[in-house]
């Protein structure tokens, strides 16, 4: 069901943040964030070049839940780690 909801609106948000002119770049959609020997995927990933920060999208379909804001959190932690081990 995610994945229906992913595919109708990737296309309306990536156009409405390039839309902005504000410095959005589309890096893409499924990123792979490791964290150990696990494999977590971001839904949508932008990057804004003027504030230098990312932009995460996570999809949901039903009630915002608990575990869904810890699964937030823990890929907003997971993809800060992966960044300054590799800048």
């Amino acid at each position: 069901m995610e994945s229906d909801l992913e595919k109708a609106l990737i296309t309306h948000i990536e156009k409405f943040l390039l839309e902005l002119g504000k410095g959005f770049m589309y890096v893409g959609s499924q990123q792979r964030v490791t964290l150990g020997n696990i494999h977590y995927y971001v839904d949508m990933v932008f990057y804004n070049k003027i504030l230098k920060s990312y932009v995460l999208i996570e999809l949901k379909t039903g009630k915002l839940m608990p575990e869904a804001v810890g699964q937030i959190n823990l890929l907003l932690n997971t993809l800060y780690i992966f960044l300054i081990e590799n800048n």
